[in-house]
């Protein structure tokens, strides 16, 4: 996709999600934010509370946004998992190099760390029938989904902690899946046009339901119950990021953009995949525990993380064309593929 044809307010919603996705990597990684508030169910903390709850948006912002667009190429699969290795391996080169505390897991166990990349990975294998199932359901079908879905695994694990639907707190391929045909439909019945003015009541108003049910949870002793309220399949969450996929789809800028601040504004977006892999790599866990301890150092790290992020995208993309040009001129020069390839025409 050109800049002149890149919709311009959802890549400023792309990058918005990274940011949260940064910044609640920094409330959870490494602070007290997680004891303090589930276990000991401290009230002192609930502005972190109310920050979480817009911070935890970032996933499933990501998810509905590929679901309104449309998954539709298998290449992205090789393309994601050859961009995860190589930042996984040269950040472990780095943490080897410089003596940074360093696990072998982080090789073994990669899409433990990189949980979101594994799941996504999944979703450009079932992309196909997520798209077949979009392009046949009909709009009453689509909304007996998504109240279900919100009724079933929204309300009752949010508020009942039934642990037989549970779906790891968001953190599952299922949910995923849902988030993906919740973006396709919203696309497919123009909802969000139907629907403009409804964004950000439902961003505000599910924000400050959540926030109120945190400080009512305390008040009976039910902090368990904090967990699943910030969770990515809480009701609240996934409403909230669908208030904000409404707001910034209706967006029509009136002025035209300088074409300088279109094109860091593209950079940025298209590199939301490294910025996330940076930033979730044992190098940068590192780097950020040391930014915490000094407030001043977080800005430094976020620019740094992004910089070095858009440069480690544009680098790999290069040297990806290349071996993938190089490697499919190599597959279409074999016997096999003239093979496979006459018998497939014959059909």
């Amino acid at each position: 996709m050109t800049i002149k044809k890149r919709n311009i307010p959802i890549d400023i919603l792309r990058i918005m999600a990274i940011i949260f996705v940064i910044t609640g990597h920094f409330m959870i990684h490494n602070s007290s934010f997680h004891t303090e508030l589930i276990v000991k169910g401290n009230v002192s903390y609930f502005p972190n509370a109310a920050l979480y709850s817009v911070l935890i948006l970032g996933v499933n912002v990501f998810l509905l946004i590929s679901g309104y667009f449309g998954i539709h190429s298998y290449k992205k699969f090789f393309y994601f998992l050859s961009a995860t290795y190589t930042v996984a391996v040269i950040t472990s080169i780095f943490c080897i190099t410089m003596r940074i505390p360093y696990t072998i897991k982080f090789m073994l166990f990669l899409f433990s760390t990189f949980w979101f990349i594994g799941v996504y990975l999944v979703l450009l294998l079932f992309a196909p029938i997520i798209n077949k199932s979009v392009d046949l359901i009909d709009k009453r079908e689509f909304y007996i989904f998504i109240s279900t879905y919100l009724i079933v695994w929204g309300i009752q694990d949010t508020f009942a902690n039934t642990g037989y639907i549970a779906m790891n707190n968001g953190y599952s391929i299922f949910h995923a899946i849902a988030m993906l045909f919740v973006g396709g439909g919203i696309r497919k019945f123009q909802i969000e046009k139907s629907c403009s003015r409804w964004g950000i009541f439902l961003f505000i108003f599910s924000l400050v339901l959540e926030n109120t049910l945190f400080l009512v949870f305390l008040q009976f002793g039910k902090s368990f119950m904090i967990d699943n309220l910030y969770a990515y399949n809480s009701l609240f969450t996934v409403i909230s990021a669908i208030g904000l996929l409404f707001i910034f789809s209706n967006i029509h800028l009136k002025k035209n953009i300088p074409g300088k601040i279109k094109y860091i504004l593209f950079l940025i977006a298209d590199a939301t995949l490294f910025i996330y892999l940076l930033d979730s790599s044992q190098l940068c866990q590192y780097f950020r525990s040391l930014a915490i301890k000094r407030s001043s150092y977080i800005i430094l790290y976020v620019i740094l993380v992004f910089s070095i992020s858009v440069l480690t995208k544009q680098t790999f993309d290069s040297l990806y064309r290349k071996l993938e040009t190089f490697a499919f001129s190599k597959i279409k020069q074999s016997n096999l593929y003239h093979t496979y390839y006459e018998r497939f025409r014959r059909l």
